[in-house]
């Protein structure tokens, strides 16, 4: 039978592998927000630094740098446990994922995780 820290870490590959690279390629990221929100408790999933907080860092940078800026943030997961339950400035967001986003192994997680990096690559201005 499956546990709950299970299901969440299988969820969170299903994003990095699948969900998640198809909203950044496809700028669906108001579904990718909705996806993330799903999730309860990331304090048991390893890898979330290399997924799902590159995700929330990369939304958190487009909707800080679109006319949908939204000062309170309300979009933000806070009731996830081990999300910080206030959003990070943009300026850490982008520190954060110039650095994740070199660190992403996008040979394993297959081409359209290949495409999204290099996408969420240009709006930070990193080489990957």
């Amino acid at each position: 039978m499956a546990t709950s820290a299970s299901l969440q870490d299988e969820a969170h590959t299903v994003i990095m592998r699948r969900v998640g690279p198809q909203a950044v390629i496809s700028e669906s990221i108001d579904d990718l927000i909705d996806v993330i929100s799903r999730f309860t408790d990331i304090t048991g999933i390893s890898n979330w630094n290399v997924g799902g907080e590159v995700y929330l860092d990369y939304i958190n940078v487009l909707k800080s740098t679109t006319e949908e800026q939204d000062s309170n943030k309300s979009w933000w997961p806070k009731h996830i446990k081990g999300v910080p339950v206030q959003a990070p400035g943009v300026d850490q967001s982008i520190e954060r994922l110039r650095g994740s986003l070199t660190q992403i192994d996008t040979k394993a997680l297959g081409f359209s995780s290949m495409v999204a990096v290099q996408e969420m690559a240009k709006v930070v201005g990193v080489d990957v």
